[in-house]
């Protein structure tokens, strides 16, 4: 699966600036106008080509590109439970009290958005200093690790049927505890097995 992400990363991301113009263009179009039924379920199927195309996309880029975790990468980790489990409070309760202040569109988009992170970042630093017995289950995370392997046993270059390699496969990220191989991994270094 991660192959046909890589491999067709180009081609999505054409579907999603395709679709995404198409989409802004309907909008533009019918903002005063309603469109009619039939243009409307074409417009359904544009926006879900869109989102898709976009998730296909950052996926396949994201799996082409990097190879290695940051440190930011496992703070993020960690907290991607209590991001996902505040973020939407946040973005509603913000967007209704900026909404009131009559600001700019860009301005609003602003201010929710350094509400929405800021509150996100806030949330999961309460919920580590809590710690794990009190604070809610649902805030319980902690930050997996993650390493590259880099076994040449475990990653493989595909081969043409005249012994030409194709295009390299990139070394996979693996969990600590999901290398496909038995091996004593070590987190942030390179499988040696």
């Amino acid at each position: 699966m991660t192959r046909a992400f890589v491999r067709y990363r180009h081609l999505t991301a054409a579907a999603a600036v395709l679709s995404a113009l198409v989409w802004c263009s309907y909008a533009w179009v019918t903002r005063d106008v309603p469109a009619s039924e039939p243009v409307r379920m074409a417009m359904r199927v544009v926006y879900a080509v869109d989102q898709w195309a976009f998730i296909a996309t950052i996926m396949g880029y994201a799996a082409r590109h990097i190879h290695s975790t940051t440190p930011l990468m496992k703070y993020l980790g960690g907290g991607i439970f209590t991001f996902y489990i505040v973020h939407q409070t946040l973005i509603v309760v913000a967007a209704a009290n900026v909404e009131k202040l009559k600001l700019p569109l860009f301005a609003e988009m602003g201010i929710v958005l350094f509400i929405t992170v800021g509150g996100s970042v806030l949330a999961y630093e309460i919920a580590k200093r809590i710690g794990a017995r009190t604070a809610p289950r649902c805030f319980r995370t902690k930050a997996r690790r993650f390493t590259v392997c880099t076994n040449p046993c475990h990653t493989r270059v595909t081969r043409s049927r005249h012994g030409q390699p194709y295009e390299p496969v990139p070394p996979r990220l693996y969990g600590l505890r999901h290398c496909p191989r038995p091996c004593r991994l070590r987190p942030t270094r390179p499988c040696a097995g």
